[in-house]
């Protein structure tokens, strides 16, 4: 009996990692940046995530972002779908979703190519203590937070290339000319 409710217990963690790893890597990060990068923090960038969030916020959401961000919230009784009510949920389900992931999914997210201690190999990030738990959490969203912000960022340095580019560089001279 107690193997059995185990056996659930894990297939169910393991359900419930599946949709996390879709979460880490789908658009909530999209519709949590206004939250992620404050004018406070970051500065001119907030503004870039702001309108990387309002073109966002236009366009019509995937079935998934749909399910997770917005029918909840129509079927509730005020029924308002808010932009604070969309940027705090996606930031709240960003967060739940790095809670039920593996120590190894995370350590993948942020890049880590060394091999997993055995005493992490393959747990979850609810089998550890709160101090791990929150650790783990905040380093996968620390690291989905600034690759957001390097994906912002990458425009404005191509723009800053191309502007020294056209003030510094010679033209690149026609051989051809008649």
């Amino acid at each position: 009996m107690a193997n059995e409710n185990q056996k659930e217990e894990l297939e169910k963690k393991e359900e419930e990692r599946v949709v996390a790893l879709k979460n880490i890597n789908s658009q909530l990060w999209g519709y949590a940046l206004p939250k992620l990068i404050s004018f406070e923090n970051f500065g001119k960038l907030s503004g870039d995530a702001q309108q990387k969030y309002n073109a966002l916020i236009q366009k019509v959401p995937s079935q998934e972002m749909y399910d997770l961000l917005f029918a909840p919230q129509l079927v509730s009784e005020n029924g308002a779908v808010t932009s604070p009510y969309i940027q705090n949920s996606s930031l709240l389900n960003l967060q739940q979703s790095f809670a039920r992931l593996k120590v190894d999914d995370i350590a993948k997210y942020v890049g880590v190519q060394k091999n997993i201690k055995e005493s992490y190999k393959d747990k979850f990030i609810t089998d550890l203590n709160e101090e791990e738990t929150n650790t783990f959490i905040g380093l996968g969203m620390n690291y989905g937070a600034y690759q957001q912000m390097i994906e912002l960022g990458g425009d404005k340095l191509k723009g800053i290339t191309s502007g020294l580019e056209k003030l510094v560089c010679e033209e690149p001279k026609e051989e051809n000319k008649k």
